[in-house]
């Protein structure tokens, strides 16, 4: 997984850790979006990737709804928090 500069800009400023990242990117949600792939922290992820972890799994759980777009060549071009309902 690599992040764009813009990618990294946005983690710093929406105050997700880099191994959060990382979790959604190995255990997000897939979705198709715009012509990118959309990958979100939710509650089925956050249980496969805290396992039986009860305190990785209340850090996680802070950031669940956050996700990241995927483009090609898999670099992270933006990283977000949702507020809304994905559009299609």
């Amino acid at each position: 997984m690599r992040l764009t500069h813009h990618a990294d800009l946005r983690r710093i400023q929406r105050r997700l850790p880099p191994d959060v990242v990382s979790t959604i990117y190995d255990y997000g949600l897939t979705a198709h979006v715009r012509g990118a792939v959309c990958l979100t922290l939710d509650a089925r992820s956050i249980a496969l990737a805290s396992e039986s972890d009860r305190r990785n799994r209340a850090k996680l759980e802070r950031y669940q709804g956050a996700y990241i777009v995927v483009g090609d060549g898999e670099a992270v071009l933006t990283v977000a928090r949702r507020r809304r309902r994905f559009r299609r």
